[in-house]
């Protein structure tokens, strides 16, 4: 590191850590990190190790971690980031698991685990399933829509995915994740001229 000295702050130690993670310094980042918790075994610095570990796609060190601080404290977001390191690593039952719980312990209402759990169910063709997970954000009108017409493409139901998202235009035309979508839709379906017309949409 030639002559990048530490601050002895444990504070100013953490910040200087995230702000080298930030600017892609992971090597100064970890050494920082790894500095802090040798001395205070302190939790956030873990997280952070962790998350670092989750950006150079080191998965299974970034599990060891987070399994090792739900072992001393349940914590939802801990849990969250092990199902998306599992999700990463393609053990998608393991991540299932961790969103279940995550929904177990806050009666359904985690948004983020409703995300994570229906993005698994998507990918491993589970279609019928991710339904019913999105139904437990049906209050949310604009992602319930945008999820539905996903799950009904994937499934060949193309005409049906697409009326889902022009409904919600008729509620909401300038909603720019619905027009999105739409265009996505078109771009998939090789209705390029279509996509074109609605990006220039989003883009006025």
């Amino acid at each position: 590191l030639g002559v990048f000295k530490f601050p002895e702050d444990i504070f100013l130690k953490f910040e200087l850590a995230k702000v080298q993670i930030l600017l892609s310094n992971y090597r100064i980042g970890r050494l920082l990190l790894e500095d802090i918790i040798k001395d205070t075994q302190d939790r956030f610095a873990y997280i952070e190790l962790a998350k670092l570990n989750q950006i150079e796609k080191k998965f299974k060190s970034a599990i060891s971690i987070y399994e090792k601080l739900l072992q001393e404290k349940e914590d939802v977001y801990i849990r969250l980031e092990l199902g998306k390191a599992y999700t990463a690593l393609n053990k998608y039952d393991e991540a299932i698991k961790e969103f279940d719980k995550i929904l177990e312990l806050t009666n359904n209402k985690d948004k983020c685990a409703i995300i994570e759990k229906t993005r698994v169910l998507k990918l491993i063709g589970k279609y019928d399933e991710a339904e019913k997970v999105i139904e437990l954000s049906s209050d949310n009108e604009i992602y319930y829509a945008i999820e539905k017409s996903s799950i009904e493409f994937l499934k060949g139901n193309y005409k049906v995915s697409k009326q889902i998202l022009l409904d919600e235009l008729q509620k909401e035309p300038t909603n720019t994740k619905l027009l999105l979508n739409l265009e996505k839709n078109k771009k998939n379906l090789g209705n390029y001229g279509q996509a074109i017309n609605i990006a220039s949409r989003v883009e006025k």
